[in-house]
């Protein structure tokens, strides 16, 4: 049987590799037994990076080393499909420069789909979405943007980027500047929570760049005020959770004294703050998924 309290301990560590700092671990809500807290791992994209990290921790349990070999294999299977999909993608554009986003990070996780962004194909229609059995499902654009909330413009993508290799393949992948943006709009106008994995991905990166450059480009495509709430945000669980500030201007305020659950839910004030300001009206169809993932998540912190 695997102790919870060593299991939250190896989390500590865990997060502690993707961001310098050390989570206070009364601040989080892990889960109150080790099953609680493997859940917990999972919904905040932690749980392949720990199997991978801390197998042994897992080899006289059966049951836990079940789970852990599981979760290797389907790692391994997510990057055997992930290669065959880019190789898709550089057949089908024959040439022609993308980029792929949101997918790969500063630690090994497991994404939906992978989200590749491409110009100069004014011909096509998009958003292109190809699925096959040997392959991670694709979704092509040619714009960021979610359902009319267009976070950064073409031409700041494409000023902001690197070269990346994973298993031998050469592409472009946003530079920390533009990935931080994305990743920053991604969650308001699109998944409405911030997963604990990426929000230390986002921390990790930050002090690589000026965050007034962000600043800059969300007041230019019509969303300062929703940036301003997530930077707000961003503030506040890093001094709850490591008790420093985020931001070199930012001051230390009062913390709340509360255990976080994550994924962090953002305020429904900040969602439709930014339909609002972005206008993107067609956002509200999809609120009901958000509140039908709160009434969800209500339950499970009830009931567990």
């Amino acid at each position: 049987m695997i102790n919870n309290q060593v299991l939250k301990e190896k989390l500590l560590n865990l997060c502690q590799k993707i961001y310098c700092h050390r989570i206070l671990e009364e601040t989080v809500r892990f889960g109150k037994n080790a099953d609680d807290t493997i859940e917990f791992a999972k919904r905040n994209r932690l749980a392949h990076f720990l199997a991978l990290e801390y197998s042994q921790l897992f080899e006289k349990d059966k049951k836990w080393n079940d789970i852990c070999r599981s979760l290797i294999a389907e790692y391994d299977e997510y990057k055997k499909k992930i290669k065959n999909s880019i190789k898709k993608i550089q057949q089908i554009l024959n040439g022609k420069e993308f980029m792929i986003v949101k997918t790969f990070s500063s630690f090994p996780h497991l994404t939906g789909d992978i989200d590749v962004l491409v110009k100069d194909l004014k011909d096509e229609k998009f958003p292109i979405h190809i699925e096959d059995q040997d392959l991670w499902p694709i979704h092509i654009e040619n714009k960021i943007s979610w359902m009319g909330a267009d976070a950064v413009s073409n031409d700041f993508a494409w000023h902001n980027t690197q070269r990346f290799v994973f298993e031998g393949l050469d592409f472009l992948v946003p530079n920390p500047q533009l990935d931080t943006a994305i990743r920053l709009g991604h969650m308001p106008f699109e998944v409405a929570h911030i997963k604990l994995g990426e929000l230390l991905h986002i921390y990790n990166q930050a002090f690589l760049f000026d965050w007034a450059i962000l600043e800059n480009e969300a007041k230019l495509m019509g969303w300062p005020k929703t940036f301003k709430k997530m930077s707000d945000i961003l503030e506040l669980l890093h001094q709850v959770l490591f008790k420093t500030p985020f931001l070199r201007k930012s001051k230390m305020s009062i913390s709340p004294k509360y255990k976080i659950e994550f994924p962090f839910e953002l305020p429904f004030s900040v969602l439709a703050g930014g339909v609002i300001e972005k206008r993107a009206w067609k956002k509200i169809y999809g609120a009901r998924f958000v509140i039908r993932e709160r009434i969800n998540s209500w339950i499970r912190r009830n009931i567990y």
